[in-house]
């Protein structure tokens, strides 16, 4: 199956710079794309790739649920050994946000992470270290169980 033209792409920003190229649909940023040259268009671009983080990186649903909600995300691309016993350091891009991601990660164990384990039904592609998970069947999947 492919995505739909309008899926929009969250993913860790090292990890979604190619994916408007290659395949001409959205991300929230990349790697490519935070310059900081435009005052007004960087603090919308770090704003968006902190929620990003903290999306990427939380240990509740309802949080991932929001920030799908206000960016309008439909996917993910999850990179598994980001999740992994080494995520804080996984986790690492560039300054200002390593310094600015610090305390959402810290106290923090793999287990907590929601997005660590998705449920197999929510995957819509999957190669070698790399997950599609869509977020629409992610949220039922997780139906209404807290966390």
């Amino acid at each position: 199956d492919k995505l739909p033209v309008d899926a929009r792409i969250a993913t860790h920003p090292n990890d979604g710079s190619d994916i408007p190229l290659w395949s001409a649909r959205a991300t929230m940023g990349g790697y490519e794309t935070l310059q900081p040259w435009f005052v007004e268009v960087w603090q919308r671009q770090k704003r968006r790739t902190l929620d990003t983080f903290a999306a990427l990186y939380s240990s509740r649903r309802q949080e991932v649920i929001d920030y799908c909600t206000h960016y309008g995300v439909t996917h993910f691309l999850l990179k598994r050994s980001r999740y992994g016993p080494h995520f804080r350091q996984q986790a690492r891009f560039i300054e200002p946000f390593n310094t600015l991601i610090a305390p959402l990660l810290s106290g923090k164990r793999p287990g907590d992470l929601v997005l660590a384990e998705v449920p197999p039904a929510a995957v819509v592609f999957r190669h070698g270290d790399w997950l599609m998970v869509d977020a629409d069947k992610l949220i039922a999947s997780w139906g209404s169980a807290p966390r």
